[in-house]
């Protein structure tokens, strides 16, 4: 069904969504669409085949979730005042949350950019921003100066840009800062799982949760944890990415990939095609970069030497400085012939260190701590509950890292893993 106002669109998490003409056009604009070329999962679709979805579909269902949310608060709660111009600001701060993301999912900012840009701070987020303003400008969308601040506001999760007050709730909706637990998190949660053949349930229409579901909530929690260990770490994606990172680096000279972010037309058209991009240049600078491409097509990846998961609390004892690539290449070479060949190539760039911080979405913090439930009949009073008391069975810890040490050659892996439990030892780590 469709109207010159709105348009319904099936979708496979939640049937039906009702699409309003305001965000029909964003939707329709060539920055939005550029979604559709940026997989929500990165480089898990080479390990999980049905992960193809992309943050085209995924903006989507938070735009829809916001909505739905805020208009049940609406219908339930008329106290709040919620108006429409809070709800076309949430909903279209769901729909655009993601404008900002780069290719290859997070790898882009956290691994890439970071690399390019060590002194820079530059996340997706700075991206979404950057975005929004940039289409909005280039359409011509009619938008107050405060809605678009507002909307800016409610993406990052707290009032930055916004001069006049505003409802406080709000800015939890689709970026939590208390709990983690808000639509951008109840989609990607429900659409990852359904794409990667997990099982997620959950309820989206709260923000203050009756007693009886603390459990579920817990769930909900724990299914971050889960996905992190079970999918959006797994160790194969990880060589992948260290592949994909490297690839981008060696072509940045030519590309010019990194000055994207400071320029919404470049970033317009940059989404994961530039691996295929790479691979059919026939440029003598991005030779490098097209044999790691290549190599990933044919299954030659880096190879994982070891992996280690320890407590926060051992991390910040040992320091990262502690077990780098040099190293454990120097601790290699005073074990070994160095007048071995295979000793005298062995080199910090044959090694790549990946360093990955799992919680449940708010640090080493319990985020129940952090949830307010009610108990009927007093449905107007919140509180936090004793998860002590609650719940017996919940972990000591909320946080844990996981060390990974990959080589970029299978030639070398023995050299390095005898070299790394040397390190090990000697930064006091027990293995």
């Amino acid at each position: 069904m469709e109207s010159s106002d709105f348009k319904y669109l099936k979708d496979p998490i939640y049937g039906s969504i009702k699409l309003e003409s305001l965000v029909l056009k964003f939707i329709d604009t060539r920055q939005f669409q550029r979604l559709r070329y940026l997989k929500q999962l990165g480089s898990i679709c080479f390990i999980y085949p049905g992960g193809n979805h992309t943050r085209f579909e995924h903006s989507i269902g938070v735009s829809h979730l916001a909505k739905t949310l805020i208009t049940i608060l609406r219908e339930k709660q008329p106290e709040l005042a919620i108006s429409d111009r809070d709800v076309r600001c949430i909903t279209l701060a769901g729909l655009c949350h993601d404008l900002g993301h780069g290719p290859f999912s997070h790898l882009f900012d956290s691994a890439f950019i970071s690399t390019i840009f060590p002194e820079k701070n530059w996340c997706h987020e700075n991206g979404s921003e950057m975005m929004l303003e940039y289409l909005i400008k280039k359409n011509n969308i009619a938008l107050p100066r405060e809605d678009i601040d507002f909307i800016k506001d409610l993406i990052l999760g707290e009032p930055i840009y916004t001069k006049q007050k505003e409802k406080k709730f709000m800015f939890q909706i689709v970026a939590n800062k208390q709990n983690g637990i808000d639509v951008d998190r109840f989609d990607y949660i429900a659409r990852d799982s359904y794409y990667t053949g997990l099982k997620s349930t959950y309820d989206y229409d709260q923000i203050c949760f009756d007693h009886k579901e603390l459990f579920d909530i817990y769930e909900l929690l724990h299914s971050r944890y889960s996905l992190n260990k079970r999918i959006y770490l797994h160790k194969t994606a990880k060589a992948i990415d260290l592949m994909l990172c490297d690839a981008l680096v060696l072509s940045d000279k030519y590309l010019k990939i990194s000055d994207s972010i400071n320029d919404p037309e470049k970033y317009t058209y940059l989404t994961d095609d530039i691996m295929h991009d790479i691979e059919r240049s026939d440029c003598d600078e991005l030779k490098s970069s097209k044999e790691l491409v290549q190599r990933i097509h044919c299954r030659d990846l880096y190879k994982l030497v070891d992996a280690v998961t320890m407590k926060f609390s051992q991390l910040e004892a040992i320091g990262k400085e502690w077990i780098s690539s040099k190293i454990i290449v120097d601790q290699c070479k005073a074990e070994e012939d160095p007048e071995k060949q295979e000793i005298k190539d062995f080199n910090d760039d044959k090694i790549r260190i990946n360093w990955s911080i799992i919680n449940f979405g708010m640090g080493a913090v319990n985020p129940l701590t952090k949830v307010k439930f009610y108990k009927k009949p007093n449905t107007n009073t919140s509180y936090n509950i004793d998860t002590d008391k609650e719940i017996v069975c919940l972990p000591p810890e909320y946080q844990e890292v996981l060390l990974r040490v990959y080589v970029t050659e299978e030639k070398y892996k023995t050299l390095a893993h005898n070299a790394l439990k040397q390190v090990y030892t000697k930064v006091g780590l027990n293995i």
